[in-house]
């Protein structure tokens, strides 16, 4: 008899289900004054100091730094490549290369909430896009012509390097460039420089300086009391508990990875410094968004295995003692069960993720003190190529689900 996921013993988690908006609110972190994670990319590959040692991670991904002080990978490039499919039709997920801009709409990730742009023009975006990643795929949410015609921006091009949207729709933004223009000028005549910040309402046209590069400088001055050139906006957001002004700059060295808040005139973020942020290394920040959300993350030790290869799923974020099965599926989609975290199951109901729950016992990993786990697998001779997709659920209630990857095997 054909086996569904239906009539296995995972699906009661179905029955369990509460609504999206209950699920969102039990999953989101509480919020205490200063006390918020923000989801971070760094401008070039770093590596994240934890308990277990460094971690590293791409200028393509994500991680959050948690009001904890503990920083975790959670859009890794296998998720990113995940949601984004494969646009070009290549045979092989789009991975992109370099993250410029984040904003997290504070939805439930599986809702697919998430804005980025690039650094460069890629995968048939440009880099002045602002993109949202939708059932489909990544899709232009505000494009590089939209920027230029808000700004009056007339050399031909504009690269967005920092973005927020607003609830109202609203949003602020920075250019990684300084750019000439026929409507704004900040601290030089027709020109908006690229410490800039402007605010713009896409549905009324022309936007608006918020702040001049010279006033960032004042208020970064004024945060570590020594008069200061900050160079350009990196990263922008908004505290969700003040609703103060958040943003990155990229000088000084010191503090190219610490995140200001305009508050009071200027100051540092409490526990979101580079100080605070552990990097075993030098790293300077190129997104900022606060993290609404949070959930266990999965990674993975090799995006394109080979035949022979050894993969490691990882496990992080998680309680100590925690019990979590790593499912299977060819595909992801829509939520095929709620859960807490990301949202819920994403993978396809077919006959891999029925096979892998099936295998449950085998596939069953346990998070140590650190709520850590990994699961380890190699990757069988003469298998087809043939893309994987992997999520953790937990075992335990309530019950839980990670990021889903792409594994795209002998490819």
């Amino acid at each position: 008899m054909h086996t569904t996921l239906s009539a296995l013993s995972l699906s009661r988690l179905a029955k369990r289900a509460l609504s999206p908006a209950l699920l969102f609110a039990l999953a989101a972190p509480a919020l205490t004054a200063q006390s918020f994670d923000v989801l971070l990319s760094t401008s070039a590959d770093a590596q994240l100091g934890s308990p277990a040692g460094d971690w590293p991670v791409g200028d393509q991904e994500l991680f959050t730094h948690g009001a904890d002080g503990v920083s975790r990978v959670t859009w890794p490039s296998e998720t990113l490549a995940a949601l984004a499919g494969d646009p070009g039709g290549t045979g092989l997920h789009h991975v992109f290369g370099d993250v410029d801009a984040v904003h997290d709409q504070g939805l439930i990730p599986a809702d697919r909430g998430l804005y980025v742009s690039l650094v460069t023009n890629e995968g048939g975006f440009l880099d002045g896009d602002v993109l949202r990643v939708q059932p489909s795929g990544f899709v232009v949410f505000l494009a590089e012509a939209a920027f230029m015609d808000a700004t009056g921006a007339t050399d031909g091009n504009v690269d967005v390097d920092a973005f927020h949207r607003e609830p109202d729709g609203r949003v602020i933004f920075s250019f990684a460039e300084d750019e000439a223009s026929s409507l704004l000028s900040g601290d030089d005549p027709g020109v908006i420089a690229d410490g800039d910040v402007l605010t713009w309402m896409p549905s009324l046209g022309t936007a608006d300086i918020l702040y001049t590069e010279s006033a960032i400088d004042g208020l970064v001055s004024q945060a570590l009391g020594v008069a200061t050139v900050t160079g350009e906006v990196k990263g922008l957001a908004r505290d969700p508990v003040s609703n103060a002004l958040l943003f990155t700059v990229q000088s000084p060295s010191a503090h190219d990875a610490s995140v200001f808040s305009d508050e009071g005139g200027g100051q540092l973020v409490p526990g979101h410094t580079e100080a605070d942020m552990g990097f075993g290394g030098a790293a300077e920040l190129d997104a900022l968004s606060v993290s609404p959300t949070s959930w266990p993350s999965l990674t993975v030790s090799d995006g394109l295995p080979a035949a022979g290869d050894t993969l490691h799923a990882d496990l992080r974020g998680t309680n100590p003692g925690d019990a979590y099965v790593l499912l299977m599926a060819l595909d992801i989609g829509p939520v095929l069960i709620p859960a807490f975290g990301w949202g819920g199951l994403m993978l396809t109901d077919d006959l891999l993720l029925q096979t892998s729950v099936v295998l449950t016992p085998s596939r069953t990993v346990i998070a140590d003190g650190l709520g850590e786990a990994r699961f380890s697998a190699t990757i069988p001779a003469g298998i087809p190529p043939v893309d994987v997709h992997l999520q953790y659920l937990s075992l335990v209630s309530p019950h839980t689900g990670t990021n889903p990857v792409v594994v795209e095997v002998g490819q």
